[in-house]
Formats: C-alpha cells, structure tokens, sequence
C-alpha cells in the first residue's frame, strides 16, 4: 500500500483558494500536459487529497465537473470521494467503496468536445476529496485534456415554507467566478413557429410559485443576457432533474442546478423554464415565465426552441411521482397549454427538430437519454388526458377577471395605512404584497407607511385564488402621495397650528395657520446657504391664514422658510423637487 502511494502523482495545479462562503463555488481546474499524469500498471491515476475550502456549508455541498477528452474513444473515466477532515481513506487504486464514479450527462453538447458530469449532492460534512481517473490515454500519455470541478455551497436560500408564508426576497447570493468554463451554446438550432396555434384568453391559473428572486437566483428577477423570448411554444417537454428524492431545503436545490447549468455548463441562466419539488411547490426557472413571454430554455437536446420546459425534481427511473409534484405539474401544463392554444391530446410537428411528436412529450423523446425516468415516463398517456381533463374543467368555470384599487387613511400625517378596497374576484383568501416606490416592502392584508413624505409612491399586489381568474396576479392603481404637511411645534402665545403643504413641492406651497390673537408676522425664504430669496412685510393678522408662495423658477434643493411672530421665529426646511 506504501509503494503504491508514493507513485502517486502531484497536481500541475493545486488550487486551495481562500475558503468560501454561502451562495458561491469553489472551481479547481486541472490541466493535464507534458506527459505528466500517466496511468499507473492498473490503469488509474490516483489525486491526492485536497480540501474543498467552503465555511459552513448548507444543507448539502453540490459537485460537478467538466472534462474534454484526448482520445476518440472517450474512455476516461472519473471518481471521487469526500471525507471528513479527520478521516483520511486508505489510497486503495483498486477501487475503493467509498469512490462514486461520475455519470456523464449524456445530453450536454459541446462544439469543444467537452463533457460535464451530472450534478452530485453530497453531505455538508465532508471537507476534502480525492480524484481517480480510470482509462487509456493517448501517445504523448495524457488521459484528458483538461478537468474542471466545481463545489457550490447554496449556504442561505430560505426554506420554501419560508418563502411562501412570508414573501422573504433574497439577494445576498453572488454570481460565481466561471473560471475557465467555456460558454456553451445553448441556442435553438432552428426558430420556427406553429401558425396553426392560436393564444387564448384561458382559464386556467398558473400555480401560485416560488419565484427567482425569492430562491435566491443570482440574476434576479429578470432575464440573464443571452436568453431569448421569441419562440412560439407548441410541445411541452417533461424532465426529471435525476438527483435526489429528497431533500433538506428544494430552494437550496435549484439553486445547485443553476450553478451547476451556469457555471459547469457554461449556460446562460437555468435550462428548465419551471421546476416542481416532489411536496408539489413550483418554482420559476428563466426568468419572467409568468409573463407568458415564452422564454427560450436550454433543455431539449439542442432544439429549444417552440417548448416549455418542465423538470421534476428527483429520479423517476424506478421511483413514482408524488400525488402533490404530479398534481402541479398538471395544472402548469394545462395553463400554458390553454393559453398557448396547445391541443394536449394528439402529435405534431416540432418545427425546431424537425421530428413529429406528442404535444406533451419527455426528453427522451427528442434525443436518447433514460429523462424523465422509465417509471414516470410510462404514465404520459395517462398525464395527457388528465391535463385535458383540467382544461375542460377550467373552460367549465366561465371566466373572470381579478381586480384590485387601494385606499390610504391617515393623511395628512406621515403615518399613513393602505388597505384594498373595490377587490374584485380576489378569491376566498387572496394574498398581497406591498410595493414602496416600486420597491417591495411588505406583505399583508394591510400596510402601514410610517414617516410618509409627499410624492411616495405606493401600490398592492394581490394572488387570487379564484378558480376563475385568467389572470392570478394582478397590480393595483398607485397611490401618489400629495397630502404630507410639515407642521410646526412652537410656543407663540395664540397660535393654534402652522404647517406648510405640500412638501417636498415645485417651488409652489400654501402656509396655513390659526392665531386666536393678533400677531405680526413676516416671512423670509432663503436658500439652504442663506442666500436671501423674498421677504414680506410684517403685518398683523389673526384667525385663519393662507398665505401662497409661487417661485416655480427655482432650481431643485433645500430651502429655508423664516416666519416670525413678534419676536419668536419658526423655520421650515422646504424640498423642491420638479
């Protein structure tokens, strides 16, 4: 065993980078040159064991790799095994248990000749690994010609129930640093559309999901550069993501998988349009899908465009989908199918691969591959007539339209609640989140805005949960706030009250005051430096008192408002703002 461990070779390069933190990857890129890293007389080439260097990692620690061949037979094969820092394995070169030899994903495509592994989730436990290559190399007695790994720690999504009881937004995951990875084309080979299709007004729902955002992807909200929207979905394809059936946060999980699809694959965003976790919650893969904007995926053997993609998280080779994941996927399927005009029953024309398929197909239809699973796959007969049965059963329900308007009590204080007034089919328990000058703010039935100033802006978002809302989320009018007065706090025997409006202003505003005895009162306005802009006259006045300033020509700032009664002075700060 000694012998054989010092014929092992040391790494070109050895990359133990600083240790990294939640939401980023470790990439470690090995270069295979100079007749260095030839096999040994059993044929493996033994690496030996290196740290992964993530800090704290949860719930899991997500693996890939990516690797490009020097032979045409492509033989290369590669393991690794993870141990704990105080577990150093035995260096068995002839095969020890605790490798796991890496399944290549048989439907990534590379002009390069490059490989990527499938994505590997392995315990949080684990702080090093080792590498075994197994495998023929070529004449300058190479095995590969280069082999990227990449260890992605999803350390901080929040828990789904989290999400979907709270509306927690998320923004603290980075983009990782690609490395060496080459960007993949990911495009569609041909961009055609069905003429025959026609969109609907349908009432069918999408599921209420986990957005971008709130799984904490990296891009955000939006769109990722590179990805298109100009397709026209005609076939709808079903995947399952091959991983595990279980987990301890599916938040935690897709975001592994768009690492794995960014930053292994070289992609521009995730491949799959949506994602349904086996306890039936369904998240958005690229972005802006609830859009009905027809996102073009990376999912279908290279012919991406005219589909929706659609992957089930876990492996349904041998194991059945759960009652809730299948039960989501049908709805999702039924609301893209009606509204896309889609015929569920029956085949077509797929235009971008040129192949006449289902309406609802799986991936193994277009190229070989075991996606989405023997078990599940053999149910689609019975998926396409339970999706129809869905539509009529929508079509059933005479359609509706959910609306909404807001209503502010409170001005003209800047403490201010909102609350939705005129709900029209919100459904028995809609919910609302709360946007502060286009900026998510709350969620809740109602929102108070404390230490309001005029011109914020406020609006509500509602989810119906109305079987027959077309449209589920729908915005409400926005409320632009006008009636905010700043008021002072003076002791000037009789003076009732005193408050300028509005503020901020246009250089136009009102002083308002009550004095139950005469006072003489003067009036100063400067700029923020105490550049004298008007003065008036001190005349004495009592009760109600508007007194109007007009100097919309001055430029936007900060200005001061003098007024004196007798001998005491109140000063206002104004803000204008055109």
């Amino acid at each position: 065993m000694k012998n054989i461990f010092t014929l092992l070779l040391c790494m070109l390069t050895l990359l133990v980078q600083a240790q990294v933190q939640k939401g980023e990857s470790k990439y470690s890129t090995y270069t295979f040159a100079n007749n260095q890293y030839k096999p040994n007389a059993n044929g493996r080439t033994v690496y030996s064991r290196v740290a992964i260097g993530h800090v704290n990692p949860k719930p899991f620690i997500a693996f890939s790799c990516r690797w490009k061949d020097v032979t045409a037979t492509k033989n290369v094969r590669i393991a690794v095994r993870f141990s704990t820092a105080d577990n150093k394995n035995d260096d068995d070169v002839n095969g020890s248990p605790n490798y796991i030899t890496i399944k290549k994903d048989e439907h990534f495509e590379n002009e390069n000749g490059e490989n990527v592994s499938e994505l590997l989730f392995t315990d949080k436990k684990y702080t090093h690994y080792e590498l075994k290559l197994m495998g023929t190399s070529n004449s300058d007695g190479k095995l590969l010609g280069s082999l990227m790994l990449n260890f992605f720690n999803p350390n901080g999504v929040a828990k789904t129930n989290e999400i979907l009881d709270n509306n927690i937004l998320l923004n603290n995951i980075k983009l990782p640093n690609n490395g060496n990875a080459t960007v993949t084309n990911e495009t569609s080979k041909q961009l055609n559309t069905d003429e025959n299709l026609q969109p609907t007004a349908c009432p069918c729902p999408l599921p209420n999901y986990v957005t971008r955002t709130q799984w904490g992807c990296p891009q955000g909200q939006g769109l990722a550069a590179g990805v298109g929207t100009s397709t026209t979905v005609t076939h709808l394809i079903v995947h399952h993501s091959d991983g595990a059936n279980t987990s301890a946060d599916w938040g935690a999980t897709v975001l592994s998988i768009w690492n794995y699809h960014v930053g292994t694959n070289g992609w521009s965003d995730i491949g799959y349009n949506w994602l349904i976790a086996p306890n039936g919650v369904l998240y958005e893969g690229r972005g802006s899908n609830n859009l009905l904007q027809n996102v073009t995926g990376a999912h279908f053997c290279g012919f991406n465009a005219n589909t929706m993609g659609t992957s089930m998280l876990g492996n349904y080779t041998s194991n059945t989908v759960t009652d809730p994941a299948r039960n989501t996927l049908i709805k999702t399927l039924a609301w893209k199918a009606c509204n896309a005009g889609i015929p569920v029953i029956g085949t077509a024309l797929h235009a971008s691969s040129g192949l006449t398929l289902n309406r609802i197909s799986g991936h193994r239809d277009g190229c070989a591959t075991d996606c989405p699973g023997t078990q599940f796959y053999n149910t689609f007969g019975q998926l396409r007539q339970q999706t129809d049965s869905a539509i009529t059963s929508c079509n059933a329900v005479a359609p509706c339209t959910a609306s909404l308007n807001i209503a502010a009590t409170g001005c003209p204080t800047n403490n201010i609640t909102f609350s939705p007034t005129s709900v029209q089919n919100g459904g028995t328990t809609p919910t609302y989140t709360w946007y502060l000058n286009n900026v998510y703010a709350a969620a809740g039935n109602t929102y108070t805005l404390t230490n309001a100033v005029s011109t914020d802006k406020v609006y509500a978002r509602m989810v119906s949960n109305a079987a027959c809302a077309t449209t589920a989320t729908v915005n409400s009018d926005t409320i632009l706030l006008s009636c905010i007065v700043t008021t002072a706090v003076v002791q000037v025997d009789g003076l009732q009250y005193c408050n300028v409006s509005p503020n901020p202003n246009n250089g136009r505003f009102i002083v308002n005051m009550h004095l139950n005895k005469a006072v003489k009162v003067e009036y100063k306005l400067s700029s923020i430096e105490g550049k004298l802009i008007a003065v008036t006259d001190a005349s004495k006045v009592i009760g109600t008192v508007q007194k109007t300033f007009s100097h919309t020509n001055l430029a936007n700032g900060i200005y001061l408002l003098e007024i004196l009664f007798d001998t005491k002075k109140v000063t206002f700060k104004l803000i204008v703002n055109k």
